[in-house]
């Protein structure tokens, strides 16, 4: 089974570049368009007439060419962007529906929507804000709606205005809690390392002792990659699609490298190779 990865605003830009491109060759075309096609004979004799028209052929030759590949690349262009908006469009409905799913239960519940503009997040995030920075102002709570549950932002470039859902107040909270896992983590750490030291004094189990560090090292970036992406996703600074894409590189990684060590590992216990034998020519 195959996945896909695409970000839509990405390829937006790229169209929107490679247009430009396109843009600059056109122009250039047209501007070599006259002295390529109408080159003038170097005399009045017949050899230079016919070295002038030679040339001014394979001119035309060629603005025959340059139009069908600028023809070629207006597809291509337009063929990318649709597919942008296609991207975006799907994202989009994946969280309207996501949305949905969320507010159905919670309307039956509590009798309003959990999220939207009158939706419980949403009441409590105003209400906040008002505590905080007032109405006046922008609040600490303040958050671009580029990501996460306002995924929209991917389509919103593209597609315009879009289904309103509110986002969650995660801009500075999620910092605090990058942080805080920053400050945490070491201590982790120190309680593996102490773990290791332990086991490796037990007389049955003493050789295992590596395994809890490749352990910790196999784990550690998989959840500080979700944690770290989640965060980013929600506060808007990546799609769920980059989001989802770092975190199977790190997982990709912490697989391979732990593979690795397990395999030095096993290996150390097995006595070495004999010596080679000269070779001879």
């Amino acid at each position: 089974m195959s996945f896909v990865l695409a970000a839509p605003a990405a390829l937006a830009a790229a169209a929107s570049d490679i247009a430009g491109i396109g843009s600059s060759i056109g122009a250039a075309n047209a501007a070599a368009a006259v002295p390529t096609t109408g080159i003038l004979a170097a005399a009045a004799d017949e050899v230079s007439a016919q070295v002038a028209a030679l040339f001014s052929t394979h001119g035309q030759g060629y603005q025959k060419l340059s139009a069908q590949v600028a023809g070629f690349h207006d597809q291509f262009v337009l063929a990318l962007s649709a597919s942008a908006g296609q991207y975006a469009a799907a994202e989009a409905n994946a969280v309207q529906n996501l949305v949905s799913a969320i507010n159905a239960p919670a309307e039956k519940l509590l009798g309003q929507p959990l999220i939207g503009q009158s939706g419980v997040v949403s009441n409590a995030i105003t209400q906040v804000q008002g505590i905080l920075g007032g109405t006046g102002g922008p609040s600490a709570l303040a958050l671009r709606p580029t990501g996460g549950a306002s995924a929209l932002s991917a389509a919103s470039a593209l597609l315009g205005p879009a289904a309103s859902v509110a986002a969650a107040p995660v801009g500075s909270i999620g910092a605090a809690i990058e942080n805080a896992y920053l400050v945490i983590e070491p201590y982790v750490e120190y309680g593996f390392n102490l773990a290791a030291y332990v086991v490796s004094f037990l007389p049955a189990v003493g050789f295992l002792y590596p395994q809890i560090y490749f352990f910790y090292e196999l784990f550690e970036p998989m959840v500080q990659a979700g944690l770290f992406n989640i965060i980013d996703w929600l506060s808007g600074s990546i799609t769920f699609a980059q989001g989802l894409d770092n975190f199977l590189a790190a997982t990709t990684a912490s697989i391979n490298f732990f593979i690795n060590q397990e395999t030095n590992w096993f290996l150390s216990f097995l006595p070495p190779l004999p010596p080679l034998p000269p070779l001879f020519p």
